[in-house]
């Protein structure tokens, strides 16, 4: 993958903004499992764009010790779901099928 440019699945398609990810996962009915950490828009402000487009979208957030965000303060936001790193395969499966149950 080259650099600041992403790819959306499960329909490969090519974006080269932000903006053009959340519309479309928000569009294609993806779910999205995203971080705290991520490049030029952190994951809760990720959440807060596409639940403004489709606000049943599944979104996991993942992170690890944080001040800024907490599984209260996420659930405020209407992310379905929050895992607290380092993450284990099995709770990360158990999740998942918690947030896709949700939707």
């Amino acid at each position: 993958m080259r650099k600041n440019h992403l790819f959306c699945f499960p329909h490969i398609t090519y974006l080269t903004s932000h903006y053009s990810f959340i519309i479309c996962c928000a569009r294609q009915g993806m779910d999205v499992i995203t971080d705290m950490a991520m490049p030029n828009m952190p994951g809760d402000k990720l959440s807060v764009e596409l639940t403004k487009i489709r606000p049943d979208i599944p979104v996991l957030l993942c992170t690890s010790f944080s001040e800024i965000i907490s599984e209260e303060k996420a659930a405020s936001m209407s992310i379905k779901g929050f895992l607290m790193k380092p993450i284990v395969m099995k709770d990360l499966a158990q999740k998942i099928w918690e947030v896709l149950d949700k939707s």
